[in-house]
Parts: C-alpha cells; structure tokens; sequence
C-alpha cells in the first residue's frame, strides 16, 4: 500500500492574491471586475466630486480615503492594483516619494487617459511593499 505524505508549510507572512479582468462588448462597453483575496475586513466606497482641479472619482479602499486599491474616475479611466509575491522599488530622491495604494488616488484625481497616468506615475518613485502597512502590489497597464 503506498503512502501519501502531505506537508503543510505555515508562513507568517499573510499571501495576498487577486485577479483584474475587463471585458469589452460590441457596443464599446468595457466592464471591470476582480477577485480580492487579501482580507476579510470591512471597506468603503467612497465618491469624491470633481473640482476645479481634479477629477470626480470613486475609490474602494479598507486603508481609508487616501490609500484606496481600486477606482474609476468620471472620464472613465479605471486604476486597480494587483497583489504580488515580490517586487521592488527603483530609488531616485529627486521625486517625490508615494506608497502604493496612495497612487490610485492621485491618479485618477489628475489623469483623463492611460498616457496621461503613465505620466503622472513617472513623476513619483512609488514606494512598494510591507514594511509601510501595504500589500505587494504592482500596477500595470
């Protein structure tokens, strides 16, 4: 008779998963969804009205206002993060420093197009990873 041995490994570190999808339809209609695997807190939806110099957003955060995981803002655009096994942060000093999840929030308060939060993003050294409270993330276009 053969024998299965099953090992169960116990890390402390939590494992975050998610996965984003879009779908576009004949009519040009795109929707959005995801998984979120990371917790089992509550969060918040939170919408922000356009200003003169921002955008109207609406952010999904369990880390407040300023630290949201997804949003859309009301040109459209839509910015989610993805959690990560690993990742790094590129130094440069002479930018101003963000955390991650902070990044959705400037994004799309400021950007009307996906050229436009590439830009933005250059403009920052994003600080990604654990140590500041955050997931690993990462952000893709």
């Amino acid at each position: 008779m053969k024998k299965l041995i099953l090992l169960v490994f116990v890390f402390s570190n939590i494992l975050y998963g998610c996965t984003i999808f879009n779908i576009q339809d004949y009519n040009q209609s795109i929707l959005v969804g995801r998984s979120f695997d990371w917790s089992i807190d509550s969060g918040s939806i939170n919408f922000i009205s356009s200003s003169r110099d921002n955008n109207g957003i609406v952010i999904i955060s369990q880390r407040g206002v300023d630290m949201p995981y997804e949003g859309m803002n009301d040109k459209g655009l839509f910015v989610g993060i993805s959690a990560v096994p690993s990742t790094s942060t590129p130094i440069n000093i002479f930018k101003p420093i963000r955390k991650s999840l902070e990044m959705v929030k400037i994004v799309l308060q400021k950007a009307d197009t996906l050229n436009s939060a590439l830009e933005i993003f250059s403009k920052y050294m994003v600080i990604f990873g654990e140590f500041l409270g955050n997931p690993l993330v990462h952000f893709k276009k």
